[in-house]
């Protein structure tokens, strides 16, 4: 009897073959399923980061190619009064102030206009309340532009005058004969109304992506951000400006000096040398929100806001796409 008893109950702890193969056939299908999802998710991933990167860079280069068009067209506008001056070396001071006026009005690319000659005397400005007129050059940027005898455009600085941060941007005057007759100049005020602000806007949208735009010259400096006091900063340590100062565009993933991941867009202007940064912070980029709940700031239609500035905005749209001041989803430097 006992013999029996152990013998029935081996039988007992037997798995048969049919419940072998059915459990290794739904481990199987398991693994499978898992290692589709994984593939699918990765493939997905890597698709929106694509798509991303060509949106950003698309959107950089047509704001690299739209302030690119825009100053030719200053340069042009010095170049043209240069040649007026040329002709009309004798004109008296209240025409050339009328003149001046003309050109600043009728274009607004300059907040401010100068004549100078070729000893350094300030001939004219507009708008005359600045009041340097009949005086000498001071500061480094129109000394340097006396100097070359050839277009110029400066790097941001302050005037020790008025305190502003400024461009300059000048050409050469030649008289008939080819003699050196000094230069037209005109001023952007970098803090101010400008025409950076004309061309991309002096708001802060907002949006649910956490993307952002910015402009630095050559050596690195912002000169525009829709966040004013961002205007002067030095970036020429972040990657993404060194190969913009290098002449350089693209797209890359980059980390900021927070430790904010950021996928960003790149685009180098050639006429003035400056450079186009746009890009979203990977944490509130439409990417993060398709795989997990965006964090709070970014969700959307917060504070009444429609989702038309989001992933799926038009080029246009996303060119103006900044987070509001003191967004927490908007950490780039």
């Amino acid at each position: 009897m006992p013999i029996l008893r152990l013998i029935h109950t081996k039988q007992k702890n037997k798995i048969s073959l049919a419940t072998l193969l059915t459990g290794l056939v739904s481990i199987s299908v398991l693994l499978t399923l898992t290692i589709l999802l994984i593939s699918s998710y990765h493939s997905k991933k890597k698709s929106l980061y694509d798509t991303t990167f060509s949106l950003n860079l698309s959107t950089a280069s047509n704001m690299s190619q739209t302030m690119d068009s825009v100053f030719k067209s200053m340069h042009g506008s010095l170049k043209n009064a240069a040649a007026f001056y040329s002709i009309n070396s004798g004109m008296n001071a209240t025409d050339s102030d009328n003149y001046l006026e003309l050109i600043r009005n009728s274009s607004n690319y300059f907040n401010s206009i100068v004549v100078v000659d070729e000893t350094g005397l300030i001939r004219t400005v507009s708008p005359s309340s600045i009041g340097t007129a009949g005086g000498r050059i001071k500061t480094e940027a129109a000394k340097e532009a006396l100097a070359s005898r050839k277009p110029y455009i400066s790097k941001p600085y302050l005037s020790t005058r008025t305190k502003r941060l400024i461009v300059f941007i000048s050409e050469p005057i030649f008289d008939n004969a080819g003699v050196y007759r000094g230069f037209i100049g005109g001023s952007i005020y970098l803090q101010e109304n400008n025409v950076l602000n004309m061309i991309f806007g002096n708001e802060s949208p907002g949006g649910d992506s956490g993307s952002y735009f910015y402009v630095v010259g050559s050596d690195g400096h912002v000169l525009y951000d829709p966040e004013k006091s961002r205007i002067g900063k030095d970036f020429s340590s972040d990657p993404i400006v060194q190969k913009l100062i290098q002449g350089k565009s693209g797209y890359e993933q980059t980390v900021n000096s927070k430790g904010v991941t950021l996928l960003a867009g790149y685009s180098y202007v050639p006429d003035n040398r400056w450079g186009i940064d746009a890009g979203n912070d990977l944490a509130c980029a439409p990417i993060s929100q398709a795989f997990r709940n965006p964090c709070q700031h970014c969700k959307q239609n917060r504070e009444g806001r429609s989702n038309s500035s989001g992933y799926e905005a038009s080029l246009e749209q996303r060119s103006r796409l900044v987070n509001p001041n003191g967004d927490p989803c908007f950490k780039r430097d």
